[in-house]
């Protein structure tokens, strides 16, 4: 084996007296080819390096955009709060007006429902008055008509007897 690479050979060979064009040829493109590696190596490097520099450029803008985000997220959100501000005495005010609103409603709801059980426990004593009235007053002509047809037949009986007695007297009843 030779200490001489491919490339050291093919030079010598080129710069010998009475080189082929091939020759020069091979020994400018392996020149070529060796230049272009170490380019290639030089630009691979310089591409990491931009590559690194654009990640570390990409973190710092992100790293930006979240604290400008959260800086614009709590400037809205102080924006909407002295915007709102004089808006919420108010609301609160109204909702306060609506909860008395409320209460008074549920109250007179609720003395209406108790109205409407004493005046239902109120109608339904008289109509219960009405109807045992009606029953008693019955009653009570029921006996009045019971007593005074109960006297009508003893008089009958009594004027019966009477004439009776009297066509006896007489002798015309046998």
């Amino acid at each position: 084996m030779s200490l001489m690479s491919k490339s050291d050979a093919l030079r010598a060979k080129a710069q010998q007296e009475g080189a082929s064009e091939l020759d020069l040829m091979r020994a400018a493109l392996v020149e070529s080819q060796e230049r272009y590696n170490k380019q290639a190596a030089e630009i691979a490097l310089m591409l990491k390096c931009y590559d690194k520099r654009l990640e570390a450029l990409e973190l710092a803008v992100r790293q930006s955009n979240e604290q400008k985000r959260a800086s614009v997220v709590s400037a809205l959100e102080k924006a909407s709060e002295a915007l709102l501000e004089p808006l919420t005495a108010k609301i609160n005010a109204y909702v306060g007006e609506v909860d008395k609103a409320t209460a008074k409603f549920q109250a007179a709801k609720e003395e209406d429902a108790e109205n409407n059980r004493w005046e239902n426990i109120k109608w339904g004593t008289i109509l219960f008055l009405g109807v045992a009235t009606a029953f008693a007053l019955g009653g009570y002509i029921a006996n009045v008509a019971w007593s005074a047809w109960y006297d009508v037949p003893e008089k009958l009986d009594a004027l019966n007897n009477g004439i009776y007695q009297l066509l006896r007297y007489n002798g015309l009843a046998n």
